[in-house]
């Protein structure tokens, strides 16, 4: 089982380890599980399955968890919040770490369980050869996992109230489980995932940078209707190939992107960013390349959107889609579309009216 484990500790220090654990399943590197005021830096891990791994398998949460200065190559993620998520977490830093050749991802945000996951900042890190750097994932398991005399504390957790900035990763064909690999794409995607009703909340993604294979087609761009899977084991790869290549946002709330650099290795026919049941999202400062027809943003029940400052990289065909009749109050404001032949589409019974000041190009429409 997991290598290292520590559990219902308190006041723990970690320092200059080294975690060899590439030979069965399920052997996780460092496990964090429901402890509080921990420290632990300079660390190396090598792992078959998740290197750092922060859960909460016990009622009490962690909380006051500082993970800097680390190196983590994995068969799966680099650090994971969960799977086990009953006690929750807050409080949690996480900086100045280099990550290579994680299969299952970079840093996952995962609450199924009913444990509340909040306040959180991550900071300077660089990943290589990863599949989606960041994934967030609210689910509802709908069972007790783990230990029998712990219960959950709600259906429903709260995932809310995290920081993530300077992020430089590159995203490599998926090379992880063979049970998860239903395709190279499958799990490339960034995610944030709520549930009907339950968003996920005040998110900050800042001065992200990331590289990305392409190959993503026109079918894969129209998805819709992806299932939700709150029960399923909560992963990167439990939607399949998504319909953006950068960032898909559903079920969200309080949303804000600045400064996210999308590039491409290779074509791809998905939009960068998709946002599906999103209230109050705003995308500042978004560079990124489009292949093909399809639009660069699409917005589908999106409510309270601001575009701003945002360049595509390289002539493109449409900016921003608007494609459903629930959304509302968006707005377009200093973005240069010099180079976009359509700037705004509207589609899907939208009806409704896009506040558009100071776009450079705008008026080609």
């Amino acid at each position: 089982m997991w290598s290292v484990h520590l559990a219902l500790c308190e006041k723990v220090f970690v320092e200059g380890i080294s975690v060899y654990s590439s030979f069965f399943v399920h052997q996780d590197g460092l496990v964090l599980d429901s402890c509080r005021e921990v420290m632990v830096r300079d660390c190396f891990m090598s792992t078959y399955d998740d290197a750092f791994v922060i859960k909460a398998s016990f009622p009490q949460p962690c909380v006051n968890i500082t993970i800097t200065n680390c190196q983590a190559t994995s068969r799966c993620a680099a650090v994971k919040f969960g799977t086990q998520s009953f006690g929750g977490f807050r409080n949690v830093s996480i900086s100045n770490c280099a990550f290579d050749n994680c299969g299952l991802g970079g840093v996952k945000f995962l609450t199924v369980d009913g444990g509340d996951l909040e306040d959180v900042v991550v900071s300077n890190i660089t990943m290589t050869n990863v599949s989606a750097p960041l994934f967030f994932r609210l689910g509802n398991r709908g069972q007790d996992f783990g230990f029998k005399e712990v219960t959950r504390p709600r259906p429903i957790a709260r995932l809310r109230n995290i920081m993530v900035s300077g992020i430089r990763a590159t995203v490599a064909p998926f090379t992880g489980w063979p049970q998860h690999n239903q395709g190279l794409l499958v799990g490339a995607t960034m995610g944030i995932a709520g549930l009907p009703g339950h968003p996920v909340e005040d998110i900050t993604l800042e001065n992200i940078h990331v590289t990305y294979p392409g190959g993503g087609t026109l079918a894969d761009a129209r998805r819709a209707n992806i299932p939700e899977r709150e029960a399923n084991y909560p992963e990167n790869t439990t939607f399949g190939v998504l319909p953006a290549y950068g960032l898909w946002l559903r079920h969200a709330r309080g949303i804000t992107v600045r400064d996210l650099r999308l590039e491409l290795a290779g074509a791809d026919s998905r939009p960068a960013v998709v946002c599906d049941d999103v209230e109050d999202v705003e995308l500042r400062g978004l560079r990124a390349p489009m292949s093909g027809a399809e639009p660069l943003v699409r917005l589908r029940g999106t409510r309270g959107a601001m575009m701003r400052d945002c360049r595509p990289a390289g002539a493109i065909e449409n900016f921003v889609a608007i494609e459903d009749a629930k959304c509302e109050n968006i707005a377009l404001l200093g973005n240069d579309l010099r180079k976009v032949r359509t700037p705004l589409m509207k589609t899907g019974g939208f009806a409704g009216s896009v506040e558009a000041v100071g776009n450079l190009g705008f008026e080609k429409q």
